[in-house]
């Protein structure tokens, strides 16, 4: 089994772990304490996170799959 790292707290996340639309992996309770106070992905700052409701549209339960991200790596 493979972790990463919350970028937030910078401990693995091993389950509970949420997506925001960017692609950035955070722990649940890391990102919603985040998003509390800011409308942005703490890495690339990604400004669609917010809807005017103010609940968080951005924040996914799996990973978006983004054919660009295979062709970073793979060259495709």
């Amino acid at each position: 089994m493979s972790f990463r790292t919350c970028p937030i707290c910078m401990e693995a996340v091993e389950s509970r772990g949420k997506f925001l639309t960017c692609g950035h992996l955070f722990h649940e309770t890391c990102i919603d304490s985040w998003l509390t106070n800011r409308t942005s992905c703490p890495l690339c700052r990604n400004q669609e996170l917010q809807s005017p409701t103010g609940q968080h549209p951005g924040v996914l339960d799996q990973p978006r799959r983004d054919d660009s991200i295979f062709r970073l790596y793979y060259g495709a």
